[in-house]
């Protein structure tokens, strides 16, 4: 998963970082690869679970250095048990699950961009250049990346002549970048990934993601089992692996979507959150907060509001939700 970095306008304010919001029972039966880690942490879970305790709440952080930082430029990116924030001066910092490194940002680490998935997160540095930790082969050469996002043991980046290179495990095709040098935006889900063209038309691979309706589009998330996509007119459009309208969300405009394993949330622009959740992890309960900027993992979101708060609820089983 990665961040959406078109703000609609909004600048930030000061970030201020909290700690987040969780509904225990985080385990996700159909998923065969964390069952061993998962069951590692069954003592610490009602630990980790009750992350609304006033004490930690009381604990907030500056995210950025001094008055002259553009704090819209602060933003999260979610893997599937760990969450890594990009301040405003350039610092990356992540929390969560760390079997793989992938909550251990490089050290020094300068960042403009970040994008995480399933066991890691990969970086463009302030110089263009790819950075990645945790469970990922290393990225391709280059200082003109411009974008960046991960799946499960895969990241595409897009470079600034507007083409577009993958790597890691592409046993779904979800590396097989199409050709071209016409690309603005991308995007990957668990095991794909779209982008968008110039002319906001969608192309999607991997995992058949591919029969999708024509655009223009201003923004795409791909998830797990969804991508949505919003339209020039602000209405939201999903759809499932085989290409088949999901039309559960209501009749809205919206200002940015973001899916995960099983739920889709997307900020009206009227100043409302709206998330549908088939996870049963209370995702679909956000914090009664006016959002600007959302980022899904597996099972949980974390979200800037518009007082620069960050906010994470959903399973928190790893402490993923456990904002520093």
């Amino acid at each position: 998963m990665r961040t959406f970095h078109r703000f609609f306008g909004i600048a930030l304010p000061m970030i201020w970082l909290t700690v987040g919001l969780s509904n225990s029972g985080c385990e996700d039966p159909a998923d065969d690869d964390a069952a061993d880690d998962d069951a590692a942490d069954d003592d610490d879970a009602a630990d980790d679970d009750d992350v609304a305790d006033d004490d930690d709440s009381s604990d907030d952080d500056d995210v950025t250095d001094d008055d002259d930082d553009d704090a819209s430029d602060a933003t999260v990116s979610l893997g599937r048990d760990h969450s890594c924030l990009l301040r405003a001066d350039s610092t990356v910092e992540c929390w969560g699950e760390d079997s793989e490194g992938q909550a251990t940002a490089p050290q020094g680490l300068a960042a403009s961009h970040i994008g995480c998935g399933k066991f890691h997160c990969c970086a463009i540095r302030t110089d263009g250049s790819l950075e990645c930790w945790g469970m990922i082969e290393q990225p391709p050469a280059g200082s003109d990346f411009v974008d960046v996002s991960g799946g499960i043991w895969f990241g595409c980046g897009l470079r600034s002549d507007g083409s577009i290179v993958c790597w890691g495990d592409s046993m779904e095709g979800q590396c097989d970048a199409p050709a071209g040098n016409d690309f603005v935006e991308i995007d990957s889900g668990w095991y794909h990934t779209c982008a968008l063209d110039s002319d906001g038309e969608m192309h999607c691979w991997g995992r058949d993601f591919s029969d999708v309706s024509s655009g223009p589009f201003t923004q795409v998330s791909a998830g797990e089992n969804w991508t949505c996509a919003l339209r020039t007119d602000q209405s939201l459009q999903c759809w499932d692996p085989i290409g088949e309208a999901y039309e559960e969300f209501p009749q809205d405009t919206y200002s940015l979507v973001t899916t995960g394993s099983s739920f889709v949330c997307a900020i009206k622009t009227s100043g409302d959150t709206l998330c549908i959740d088939h996870g049963g992890y209370g995702i679909g309960y956000p914090p009664q907060e006016a959002f600007v900027f959302l980022d899904g993992g597996h099972d949980h979101v974390c979200g800037i509001t518009d007082e620069g708060t960050v906010l994470c609820w959903g399973c928190n089983e790893s402490g993923q939700c456990n904002v520093p």
